[in-house]
């Protein structure tokens, strides 16, 4: 069958586009919600409190952990797709689109928004190709991707340990160019660099 149109990517450009060391967004995806960033300065203020007369060293690092703890597990999530020694992108589709309705217990837990308490709708886009490799995301159903529609070109990184890429793993951080919209529920790509580098492959292709 027909293989997925993927161009392979240079070091330096998987460098640019899944940095080791995080980006702002991925940060501020971490430090969540206003509730969630008050419970987190709360617990570092007690326990920096607790561990004061202990042991200085430890209460200062208990009480920066307000700051320290997003970077870190920003740096442990990326660290699940750097880990991969080759890389690519590929040039896909949205196949498939629907709203459904999740309950609260269904729905994946996230730093960066409060569990609601009633259903809410989520947009289930799945992406593709003819090769009959897919993706299912699912986003929350907001204006932002309301309109996005079967067909619309999709641009998505997708990495392995092969060099030839017959085999990969797909990050979930889905470019569509052009409606500038992103599905995701985690940033995983520094997304200025990888609009640039949408540009520029799709300039190359042109050129050949």
């Amino acid at each position: 069958g027909e293989r997925p149109d993927i161009t392979p990517l240079t070091p330096k450009e998987i460098d640019s586009v899944l940095p080791a060391a995080g980006t702002g967004d991925q940060y501020s995806y971490y430090w969540g919600t206003w509730d969630r960033a008050l419970q987190r300065v709360s617990l570092s203020m007690v326990v920096s409190l607790m561990a004061s007369t202990a042991s200085p060293l430890i209460a200062a690092t208990a009480f920066s952990y307000i700051f320290w703890g997003p970077v870190f597990d920003a740096v442990a999530r990326n660290f699940s797709v750097r880990k991969f020694t080759y890389a690519g992108l590929w040039h896909a589709r949205v196949t498939d689109v629907q709203v459904v309705q999740r309950y609260p217990d269904e729905l994946k837990q996230s730093p960066n928004r409060s569990r609601p308490l009633r259903p809410v709708d989520m947009l289930e886009v799945t992406v593709g190709d003819d090769s009959q490799a897919q993706v299912l995301l699912e986003v929350p159903a907001n204006s932002r991707v309301r309109g996005v529609r079967v067909g619309d070109q999709a641009e998505l990184m997708v990495v392995s340990d092969l060099r030839n890429l017959q085999r990969f793993k797909a990050v979930r951080d889905v470019y569509l160019p052009l409606r500038n919209v992103w599905l995701s529920d985690y940033p995983f790509l520094a997304r200025g660099e990888f609009r640039q580098l949408c540009r520029s492959v799709a300039v190359d292709s042109l050129r050949r």
